[in-house]
């Protein structure tokens, strides 16, 4: 007879490279964080996401007869960012997500009732270790909005694949972090 593993335990043996583990633990998570009728600093598995670009933004300068050159002026982030992740299995964030869009433009209104600042959040992209899931950098985007909540695709034949769900957000900017290093 087979001894009893936990959960918990037969998680660990299947993710765990130290000990030969068939699957891939998922590194990578996000945060929304002072988001409107969404629960605080709760992360989901990110299934995708593009790290926005940063550019720098210059303008021709001369000096008298010398030959044009470019000089920074300013940080100019993407300022748009989609995030693909695993639905819970309550549907909690869904429905937090349609309340807070509900609460953005009213629908019987046809325009926003509250003030912009009350809607802004953070939302943080995180990244994890596999050897012993410390935080290893974050991405960090300031005065965020969500913009769009996508579609969430599922079928009755697809029995081995997660429901997942895309958002959009703006961003006023964004900053990186290097992650708490483990000894």
């Amino acid at each position: 007879m087979p001894a009893k593993v936990n959960p918990q335990e037969a998680l660990e043996l299947l993710t765990n490279p130290s000990y030969g583990g068939g699957v891939r633990a998922n590194r990578f998570a996000i945060e929304l964080s002072n988001f409107r009728n969404i629960d605080q600093n709760r992360q989901f598995q990110v299934v995708s996401v593009d790290v926005p670009s940063l550019t720098v933004g210059t303008v021709d300068y001369q000096y008298n007869t010398f030959p044009i050159i470019k000089v920074p002026y300013a940080r100019l982030p993407a300022q748009t960012i989609t995030v693909n992740f695993r639905v819970d299995r309550t549907g909690t964030l869904l429905r937090q997500l349609n309340l807070y869009m509900e609460e953005l433009v009213k629908p019987s209104l046809g325009y926003t009732s509250v003030y912009l600042d009350e809607m802004l959040g953070q939302f943080n992209f995180i990244s994890y270790s596999i050897a012993n899931n410390s935080e290893q950098f974050r991405f960090e985007f300031y005065r965020a909005l969500i913009t769009e909540i996508g579609t969430v695709n599922y079928a009755h034949e697809d029995r081995d694949s997660y429901v997942t769900q895309s958002l959009t957000f703006t961003y006023q900017d964004f900053e990186y972090k290097q992650g708490k290093q483990s000894p």
